[in-house]
């Protein structure tokens, strides 16, 4: 059986337990909106406007210049759905835009160095069914409505 000396064993512990406690620091990409600001794209949003319909509410972001690639997330408590749209942004203060309807408590906007953030406060228990389209300097988010609606029943003959 060998005997390991302690002065050897110890530096190679460390850095196991290292990568066992701070895995994250593993992971060699970078976020999108880490990079720098690109000329043509979004640095402010100059309006944000929802409508309804049986279906759900389409929600339509209108920005200064080309929307840039985002990133969507959602979180659980309270119920939200994030964008981060990558680009360095003009400096606002925050929004919150009031809405009608039956999906959405409201939307709020902030503005970061490095990204615009639109968050979508959800109604209910559950996030609900979305999608989002961006063309040019549009971008439009559909939540699709979580009511049932009532459909007559079939008679039987």
């Amino acid at each position: 059986m060998e005997v390991y000396p302690k002065g050897r064993l110890t530096p190679i512990l460390f850095f196991l337990l290292l990568f066992l406690v701070l895995p994250y620091h593993l992971n060699a990409t970078t976020s999108p909106c880490d990079s720098d600001s690109s000329p043509g794209l979004m640095t402010r949003v100059i309006s944000v406007a929802s409508e309804e319909s049986k279906s759900g509410t389409t929600v339509n972001v209108l920005g200064n210049d080309k929307i840039p690639d985002y990133i969507t997330h959602t979180l659980d408590f309270p119920l939200r759905i994030v964008f981060d749209f990558c680009n360095a942004a003009d400096w606002f203060k925050p929004k919150i835009i009031s809405v009608e309807s039956p999906n959405l408590k409201r939307i709020r906007l902030g503005y970061h160095q490095k990204k615009i953030r639109l968050v979508l406060d959800i109604k209910g228990t559950d996030i609900p069914v979305y999608t989002a389209m961006s063309t040019n300097n549009r971008l439009t988010i559909f939540v699709k409505s979580t009511e049932i609606v009532d459909t007559p029943e079939i008679q039987k003959k």
